[in-house]
């Protein structure tokens, strides 16, 4: 195994270990909805009229930029899959087109599962600590 991918296994490793459920902290309503309680200029705003609710405008902002980012990363990387094996098929022999190719397709499955990564770490922590 190569010494770069040992290494981004043990970032992956800590990264993931840091975001264990145990390490996470959560708040409860009175924390935080106390400003709704104790300020009244805030009372009429749209975070405390949503506080009996299971509505949250920003998980909902959140969820929609995190679908639109990993659809176009998805769209990106299929193509340049594609353009990495038609060169692939196109190189006629040529060791270094070969290679080159073969790099493209590995770093755009390698940034794909990157972006899947951060699209289920993004989602697992909106639902957790932030209401739905």
């Amino acid at each position: 195994m190569s010494m770069r991918l040992k290494k981004l296994l043990v970032i992956a490793t800590i990264f993931i270990g840091l975001l264990s459920p145990s390490g996470l902290v959560y708040a409860d309503d009175s924390q935080l909805f106390g400003a709704c309680k104790t300020n009244s200029s805030t009372q009429s705003s749209s975070i405390c009229q949503d506080q009996g609710t299971n509505s949250n405008p920003a998980n909902h902002y959140i969820k929609v930029a995190t679908s639109i980012v990993a659809t176009l990363t998805g769209i990106a990387a299929v193509i340049f899959i594609i353009l990495g094996g038609l060169t692939m098929i196109t190189s006629s022999g040529n060791a270094e087109a070969v290679a080159n190719a073969r790099k493209r397709i590995i770093y755009a499955v390698i940034g794909l599962v990157i972006v899947a990564l951060a699209w289920a770490v993004i989602t697992f922590l909106t639902n957790r600590l932030i209401k739905t």
